[in-house]
């Protein structure tokens, strides 16, 4: 069982298609997904950001993070590479997660998600079957 990052539809407005930049730092964290045994970690690096800036929700299987932070409005720059004003991101959550048992924490800039499978998703080790 996979978990998939999910982006729920907007409604179609024209608008200039974003810029890579934009797509991939501003809005959209970077993200590691790690599936053990028994869980999921996902880790989305959220630089600049406290844990009370972040909002997680559970939603019909659809686990949203989200932060708005301040924009440094006053300030003039002379170029811009990062901001870390605004994120946003969506996963679907597969049947085999136990939703009640999903925990999180801030380390160093890093949100850790952790998503315990439920007993019947574990998979087992192999073993050898003997022949009677």
């Amino acid at each position: 069982m996979t978990l998939l990052s999910f982006a729920p539809s907007h409604p179609i407005k024209y608008r200039k298609r974003p810029s890579r930049r934009n797509l991939f730092f501003r809005n959209n964290p970077l993200t590691n997904i790690v599936e053990t045994n028994d869980s999921f970690i996902i880790q989305l690096a959220i630089p600049g950001k406290t844990k009370e800036e972040i909002n997680i929700d559970l939603e019909d299987a659809i686990l949203h993070i989200s932060a708005k932070g301040n924009e440094d409005s006053a300030e003039s720059y002379t170029r811009r590479e990062f901001d870390y004003s605004e994120i946003s991101k969506s996963f679907k959550i597969p049947d085999s997660v136990n939703q009640a048992e999903i925990s999180a924490k801030m380390e160093n800039g890093i949100l850790f998600l952790t998503l315990l499978k439920k007993e019947d998703a574990k998979t087992l080790p192999p073993k050898s079957i003997t022949i009677k």
